[in-house]
């Protein structure tokens, strides 16, 4: 998808997608700030992170916290190659409930009502976290033998969205690589 100053790089999942709004300006001026000179290879995309579920649009990590989208996805697809999710969560919480359980942490944690067991649980959890941010996070694992990807928002007010698919690692991490690919073709063409 593309309009005149953002591209909308998307993974789908089953029930929804999660979309990668790259910031075409802030990209350029990003780019030629942190490029060292005689380096005109390097790139800084500039990109919020958001959740996509039938047609709405909830903002997952802002671009502050997605950092540079290139190194992001570049990290992304090493992750998902190297480990073939080693991380699994059977008999620690259920199929799906890795966003509601982070959910009820913080919540735990604000109040000053979290337990030492949580934060033993919290230690075997966060190694599954992929991305996150102030309004929401992305973690993967395996789940009896099957890889799962979790998307979650944290919404200062209203109703959290908890959302969970199963998926193929490997074809996840050659859409990455692609994703990162066009992205940095997307820019260089326009500094």
């Amino acid at each position: 998808m593309m309009n005149t100053n953002s591209l909308t790089y998307s993974l789908n999942f089953s029930g929804f997608s999660i979309d990668f709004d790259v910031k075409i300006d802030s990209s350029i001026q990003e780019s030629k700030a942190y490029r060292l000179p005689g380096n005109t290879d390097f790139v800084f995309a500039v990109a919020d992170t958001w959740l996509r579920m039938t047609g709405v649009r909830h903002l997952l990590v802002s671009d502050f916290n997605t950092g540079n989208l290139i190194e992001l996805l570049r990290n992304l697809e090493q992750r998902l190659c190297a480990q073939s999710l080693s991380h699994t969560l059977e008999g620690v919480i259920e199929r799906c409930g890795w966003g509601a359980w982070m959910h009820g942490y913080w919540d735990r944690l604000n109040n000053d009502t979290s337990t030492v067991d949580d934060d033993s649980i919290y230690d075997l959890l966060i190694p599954m976290s992929l991305l996150e941010g102030h309004d929401g996070h992305i973690a993967a694992y395996n789940y009896n033998g099957t890889a799962v990807i979790e998307a979650a928002t944290r919404p200062k007010i209203g109703v959290p969205i908890f959302v969970c698919s199963d998926f193929e690692p490997g074809k996840v991490a050659t859409e990455l690589a692609q994703m990162r690919f066009l992205a940095e073709a997307a820019i260089k063409a326009r500094l």
